[in-house]
């Protein structure tokens, strides 16, 4: 069972996870099987089927699409750093109706309140990229990025000078 598969072996690395995702590229009807992974009690099949979703939103985002409620309702009640990073990741890769673009946001921003730097990272990238299609998001995040860029770990201050930039462009 491609489960079993994912949750063999140590926390902290990928095991299986990217040969998995290339077999739930080749048979799309797996997703459902991975989705529900992460959703899983076990955190060590949780983090690898979100790096499988991940991998798969990066590769075929279109593939991901009858999944973007589901992933936005399960996956973002679960407070597991790698879960976390790859929804925030998928933010960039995904199309998200406009009340799903509103969902991540209040989710990212919750996400800013993490103990984690590396979510709260993906955290400000997830509103920058969402802030590129939503032009009240962009009025709202604008100075929020600013006092990160200003306030925030190095690894933030760094991703917010860069965001501002990008911000200031638009």
């Amino acid at each position: 069972m491609i489960l079993q598969r994912l949750s063999a072996g140590k926390r902290g690395t990928h095991g299986e996870a990217p040969a998995v995702a290339e077999e739930v590229l080749a048979d799309p009807s797996l997703l459902g099987v991975i989705l529900a992974g992460a959703l899983d009690a076990d955190p060590l099949l949780r983090a690898r089927c979100a790096h499988v979703l991940l991998h798969c939103a990066r590769e075929q985002p279109d593939l991901l699409l009858p999944y973007t409620q589901d992933i936005l309702d399960g996956l973002t009640d679960i407070a597991q750093w790698e879960v976390q990073s790859a929804v925030l990741q998928m933010t960039s890769v995904l199309s998200w109706t406009p009340p799903e673009r509103q969902q991540l946001a209040a989710y990212a921003k919750r996400c800013l309140n993490e103990r984690s730097s590396i979510v709260r990272t993906n955290a400000m990238q997830a509103l920058v990229d969402l802030a590129l299609h939503d032009d009240d998001l962009r009025q709202d995040i604008g100075p929020l990025i600013r006092r990160l860029a200003e306030t925030g770990t190095a690894a933030m201050r760094a991703r917010g000078r860069k965001l501002t930039a990008q911000l200031n462009l638009l």
